[in-house]
């Protein structure tokens, strides 16, 4: 057994300030479990099944409502109704930081593109931004009227966006924190931020059931999608920056075709609210998290489920994340956990075109 393993398997103290709970790492190895998989799929131990579990992580005290992998893939952050932050280095488990300083759930985080900072979400209506890797703060990003429920930042980290319960999006410029532009227009709690992978487009989707794209750097509204399908709860750019996935309230998901306005559904849809989308790079597969405790892997050249995966412990996943490399994909919700797994798609899944 390995010293990393034999860390892993004991409960390791965070490192960090305010640190007030224990880390357990539990491996997850040949013949453990975490997930019930659909009749007719790929069993968990087969080589050909795409998903391989590597970590869960139970560290913290409420439910998670945030993950973020870091650029290089090598950091997971982790944000829950516990008010706390959490960075797990995934090389080495035991270089753990923890950061409090909301004043209620942090709902959202990512880090910038360079790795060295890390921004967050509240339900204080602040937005805020971490020095890494020691955690320090260093802005504070006030105006929202409401809780913050979902932040993006463009690939270039020139801007920041922010969208809150007070139905603004708010952009704001990179890094000094000064306010940009307030974009108004949602008639309900904005849920879900995108950039487009060129960064000149920014899409908002809110509980009005809208899609709104705009210019972030001019500010202005472009195009507004009215999708039909319930609350808008989740998004997502391709990486060719041609298509947009989009999670809803009632359990659909949907992909957008922003030049042309074309809708198409895949099916069947999950059986309560989407919380999480998220294209898996240089593959036709699209991954999506639900409130009905299940993962489902998308064959977008066929527009139907590929897999499904019921994760355990059982509960609603109010939080998803892929690594950018499409290496790792961590899901994360009521149960308090974090289950990370290894992704391998075998090459006869054919490229998007």
């Amino acid at each position: 057994m390995t010293r990393w393993l034999q860390d892993a398997i004991r409960g390791i103290p965070f490192r960090g300030p305010n640190a007030t709970a224990s880390l357990l790492l539990l491996p997850l190895l040949a013949g453990s479990h975490a997930w019930s998989v659909t009749p007719g799929t790929a069993r968990p131990s087969s080589p050909s099944h795409p998903l391989h579990p590597v970590l869960r992580l139970q560290h913290h005290r409420d439910s998670v409502l945030g993950l973020a992998f870091s650029p290089g893939s090598s950091l997971m952050a982790s944000a829950g109704m516990d008010r706390a932050v959490r960075v797990i280095n995934l090389k080495e488990p035991r270089h753990t930081l923890v950061v409090i300083g909301h004043e209620g759930s942090v709902w959202d985080l990512e880090f910038t593109p360079r790795g060295h900072a890390l921004v967050t979400a509240g339900a204080d209506g602040v937005a805020r931004m971490w020095n890494l890797p020691d955690g320090k703060p260093l802005l504070a990003f006030r105006g929202h009227r409401a809780e913050i429920y979902t932040l993006a930042i463009s690939p270039d980290g020139h801007w920041l966006a922010t969208g809150s319960r007070d139905r603004t999006v708010r952009v704001w410029i990179l890094p000094t924190g000064a306010e940009f532009h307030i974009l108004t227009g949602h008639q309900d709690t904005v849920r879900t931020l995108t950039f487009s992978p060129d960064g000149k487009r920014l899409v908002s989707g809110g509980f009005d059931g809208t899609l709104r794209l705009w210019d972030p750097d001019g500010g202005r509204l472009l195009k507004t999608f009215d999708l039909r399908a319930g609350p808008i709860t989740a998004s997502a750019y391709a990486p060719d920056g041609h298509r947009i996935a989009v999670g809803t309230g009632n359990g659909s998901v949907l992909i957008l075709d922003p030049v042309s306005g074309r809708v198409d559904p895949l099916g069947p849809a999950h059986q309560d609210r989407v919380s999480g989308v998220a294209f898996v790079p240089s593959t036709n597969v699209l991954v999506s998290g639900s409130w009905d405790g299940t993962l489902r892997l998308w064959r977008l050249d066929a527009r139907k489920m590929w897999l499904q995966v019921r994760v355990t412990p059982p509960g609603p996943i109010y939080a998803l994340a892929l690594s950018k490399n499409g290496k790792y994909l961590a899901a994360g919700g009521w149960s308090r956990s974090v289950t990370i797994w290894e992704i391998k798609i075998r090459s006869q899944t054919s490229p998007m075109h």
